[in-house]
């Protein structure tokens, strides 16, 4: 009767443990299934954005940031140079998210948005009491650079009616070069990108005046230029021009 009873609770026992062992393996191959499909999902955002924030009429930042396998790495540094190293992840439907694991002088920043299916980035964001918004866009994918709008060309600048610089920029390898010089001879220098369907996003770095711009707009199939502009004077302004060579 001893026996049988050790018998038995043997057989209960190794039960148990082959049930549990097939749960931990089956759970555990669900899990990377999942994960992997996320994954794979998640990396048709994957590349290099470059994004701009206004808040209150005011530019306020622009930068660069990367998403590899749905995740979002970068760093914002703000017109007063204080820098935000942020962390976000990117959801299946292109909802994002991210803030700031450190900052240079201890403020923070929280954000939301979405990647639409043009690649075009928009969203709200907040620091302390202040309330923004930020746009961008996919300028490139990891191997690859845009250079189908490369070329010099003439553009203008304008608030309101008042012309406020004309400029020649040149784009190369789908970067912006040159500097931009006003009337009023105060030099840009500019900080640009271009994604491959000729949308535009192009900074400049703080002027003479401690002043700047941040502008987006478009080139066309006739290379002609379009687009708005913000001061960090919370000013908002016009551009346009075309390509000359």
């Amino acid at each position: 009767m001893n026996k049988f009873i050790i018998n038995k609770k043997l057989i209960l026992f190794l039960a148990a443990i082959t049930i549990f062992s097939l749960c931990i393996f089956s759970c555990g191959t669900i899990q990377k299934k999942t994960l992997f499909d996320n994954k794979q999902f998640n990396m048709q955002f994957d590349g290099k954005y470059n994004v701009t924030f206004v808040s209150q009429g005011y530019f306020r930042a622009v930068t660069d940031f990367e998403i590899e396998s749905g995740i979002l790495d970068g760093a914002i540094v703000n017109t007063s140079n204080h820098t935000f190293f942020i962390k976000g992840s990117v959801l299946e439907n292109g909802h994002f998210s991210f803030k700031s694991i450190q900052s240079s002088f201890g403020a923070s920043i929280t954000a939301s948005g979405k990647i639409k299916q043009n690649s075009i980035v928009e969203g709200h964001y907040k620091v302390g009491n202040r309330n923004g918004k930020y746009y961008g866009f996919k300028y490139s994918d990891s191997d690859k650079i845009t250079t189908r709008y490369d070329g010099k060309y003439s553009i203008s600048f304008h608030l309101g009616d008042q012309q406020t610089a004309i400029t020649e920029i040149i784009i190369k390898n789908g970067a912006f070069q040159k500097n931009i010089q006003t009337i009023t001879s105060e030099i840009f220098p500019i900080q640009g990108r271009i994604n491959d369907q000729g949308t535009v996003i192009l900074t400049t770095s703080i002027g003479d005046h401690l002043t700047g711009i941040a502008a987006s707009g478009s080139i066309d199939k006739n290379r002609k230029v379009a687009g708005t502009f913000f001061t960090n004077q919370g000013e908002k302004g016009s551009f346009s021009g075309k390509l000359i060579r």
